[in-house]
């Protein structure tokens, strides 16, 4: 794991979550995922059933805020997710399985099942991206955690896998 801006960031990851602001501190995105541009996840609400929306009530500089009672979602992203450009992660969600893929533009407003493709507003599965039998082989694989030689020796065997083969 690399760390940037109190993100933890697993091997191979890349994209939009090295902008600053994108993920919030507390994330964890596992290795090998793919992130396009424009993604922004948000880990608390407006208190919209105050007063005021304004987050005043939970700054520590006014008299009687209450800082506890705001609360934040830490996210954890797994192994080998693609993220399309655009996408809104909510405080509703906490955690985004391995091998799901979200479509462009969708707002995530729940967690994401692995393997599951979700897109829209609010994203909905529209299909697994594997049969069930598939993904536990995938996931008894736990191919992201592979060094890379041990990675590239195997790229054929986990195709195979994929294509129902083995």
């Amino acid at each position: 794991m690399r760390i940037y801006h109190n993100i933890d960031v697993g091997y191979g990851s890349y994209g939009s979550m090295f902008t600053p602001g994108s993920f919030k501190p507390g994330t964890v995105i596992g290795n090998y995922c793919s992130f396009s541009s424009s993604v922004f996840q948000y880990n608390a609400n407006h208190p919209y059933s105050k007063f005021t929306t304004h987050p005043i009530l939970y700054h520590e500089d006014y008299t009687g805020s209450k800082s506890e009672e705001l609360k934040r979602v830490n996210l954890i992203i797994g192994h080998d997710v693609w993220i399309g450009h655009g996408v809104v992660i909510l405080p509703g969600c906490s955690n985004i399985g391995n091998g799901a893929v979200i479509g462009a533009g969708s707002i995530v407003t729940k967690d994401v099942p692995a393997y599951s493709i979700v897109v829209g507003n609010p994203a909905k599965v529209i299909r697994m991206r594997f049969k069930e039998e598939i993904i536990e082989k995938l996931e008894v694989t736990q191919w992201w955690l592979w060094d890379k030689e041990t990675l590239i020796k195997n790229i054929d065997k986990l195709e195979r896998i994929v294509r129902g083969e083995d």
